[in-house]
C-alpha cells in the first residue's frame, strides 16, 4: 500500500484510532501497527525484484527482420 492508502485506512477505521500516523518512522512500521491493531498476520513479501534474463537467441529477431524487409520490397 502507498503512504496515502495507509493514512486513509487509519483515518477510516475506528479500530485504528489509537495510531498516530505521524509517529511512524516508515510505511512498513505503520503497516505493522495496523496489522497488530487489527490482529491480522502481515503477509510475507511476495517476491524480490530481479532483472529479467535476456531472451535466448533463437533466431526470432532475425526472422522478424527478414519478414519486415521482404514486405518492403513488394
Amino acid at each position: 500500500m502507498t503512504s496515502n492508502e495507509l493514512d486513509a485506512l487509519v483515518d477510516g477505521d475506528d479500530r485504528l484510532h489509537g495510531i498516530d500516523v505521524n509517529k511512524a518512522e516508515s510505511d512498513e512500521q505503520l503497516a505493522d501497527w495496523i496489522c497488530e491493531d487489527l490482529k491480522i498476520d502481515k503477509a510475507p513479501p511476495t517476491s524480490t525484484r530481479r532483472r529479467a534474463e535476456p531472451p535466448a537467441d533463437d533466431g526470432a529477431a532475425d526472422k522478424l527482420r527478414e519478414m519486415r524487409e521482404s514486405r518492403g520490397r513488394r
